[in-house]
């Protein structure tokens, strides 16, 4: 009897190790997961000092571009007492501190699914006004902005559409055609951009065997027809072949696009595909020129990242100093005026070079990076054996 006693006893009094590691394990768990919030929110600031090149009024440049991280995943975290929505690189309450130390105004729809969220940056100097809806659809998967350049009034509309194993993709393009309707999209001029996860000819699929969704193309073909848009790429090179999405398995095809209305469609300055790293979709980027604005004479502003550059201050040291020895020869006030007109066209001069020498660099990756990705993919079929 005794004996029964004491192991019981034993038994209560023994302490509980299990329950004191698994604490221990939450805890660690727990400054993990701040440390690695805080790390991203230093990343979300790191981006903001990103600033684009200026562009007058009289020009159009538009980029679409899709990251991997970019997708909200709807999880909602406690920080610093204050709830965010997650969604990917930017969160909501980070916006207004993007805008206030950037160029451009910013405009974000976003879904309550990570696969939803779709946002537009237009530069302050354009006068610009968004338009909200109360679709579900259309929810997460659209921006709509209306703004003047010159005399001309653009309506940008940026889409994301469903794919169609959701089921919601014949869904979407009618409530598109609905929403446009309804705000009167076709008295003006249009550019919808986005994914439209919509292949309409076999030259834009990698696999000349797959089956198109006529479904699917006659609503995109409906939509294009209603507002009188077109697929720029298509209208610019008809034969060429160019993929926007790589999958990790092989597939290649051009589901991103930008259609643009017919009036447009003589203004094309630049059109291209562009690798970017960070996502398995490329950049889609349109340059449209539009009426040329009158401009004054303006004045010329020195870009201070040249001085960091060596190859600059050694040129405009070795300039310095044989001016220096001229000083004899003019009034102190008149070589002092006349050595800062030189400075600044020395300046213009070698700006001038390093901008093109930089352009030169970057074509010559992209053709790199095409010919790298023809390498792994077999031989190409044209439209002309399709």
């Amino acid at each position: 009897m005794e004996n029964k006693n004491t192991e019981a006893k034993k038994k209560k009094d023994k302490p509980k190790v299990g329950k004191k590691k698994l604490e221990e394990k939450t805890a660690d768990k727990d400054k993990t997961k701040s440390s690695k919030t805080t790390q991203n929110k230093g990343e979300t600031h790191s981006d903001k000092t990103k600033k684009d090149e200026p562009k007058t009024n009289s020009n159009i440049t538009m980029a679409n571009k899709r990251s991997r991280n970019s997708r909200g995943d709807g999880k909602k975290q406690e920080q610093s007492q204050k709830k965010t929505k997650e969604c990917g690189f930017i969160k909501q309450n980070v916006i207004s501190d993007l805008e206030n130390n950037t160029d451009f105004k910013i405009y974000f729809s976003q879904g309550e699914l990570h696969t939803k969220g779709v946002i537009t940056l237009v530069k302050k100097d354009f006068e610009c006004t968004n338009h909200y809806f109360n679709s579900n659809i259309l929810k997460g998967r659209l921006v709509h902005t209306r703004f003047k350049t010159d005399d001309t009034v653009l309506n940008l509309l940026n889409i994301y559409s469903p794919t169609k194993s959701t089921g919601q993709q014949g869904i979407f393009y009618r409530e598109m055609m609905e929403y446009c309707a309804s705000v009167n999209v076709e008295s003006h001029r249009n550019i919808m951009l986005g994914d439209f996860n919509c292949i309409d000819q076999q030259i834009d699929t990698k696999n000349p065997n797959i089956v198109l969704d006529n479904t699917i193309i006659l609503l995109y073909k409906e939509l294009c027809t209603m507002f009188n848009i077109l697929d720029s790429y298509r209208y610019k090179y008809p034969k060429k072949i160019s993929y926007t999405f790589i999958g990790n398995k092989g597939a290649k095809t051009r589901i991103d696009k930008i259609c643009i209305s017919e009036a447009l469609k003589h203004k094309i300055r630049d059109l291209k595909h562009i690798p970017y790293q960070y996502s398995d979709h490329k950049i889609v980027y349109i340059s449209l020129k539009l009426q040329k604005t009158k401009r004054g004479n303006g004045y010329w502003k020195m870009n201070d990242s040249l001085l960091d550059k060596e190859l600059y201050i050694e040129y405009i040291n070795n300039f310095w100093i044989n001016w220096k020895q001229r000083k004899s020869n003019y009034n102190i006030l008149d070589w002092w005026e006349i050595g800062k007109k030189r400075i600044k066209e020395l300046t213009i001069r070698f700006s001038k070079k390093l901008v093109a020498r930089q352009r030169k660099e970057l074509s010559e990756t992209y053709i790199q990076l095409e010919n790298e990705e023809n390498k792994t993919q077999p031989d190409q079929v044209t439209i002309d054996n399709l």
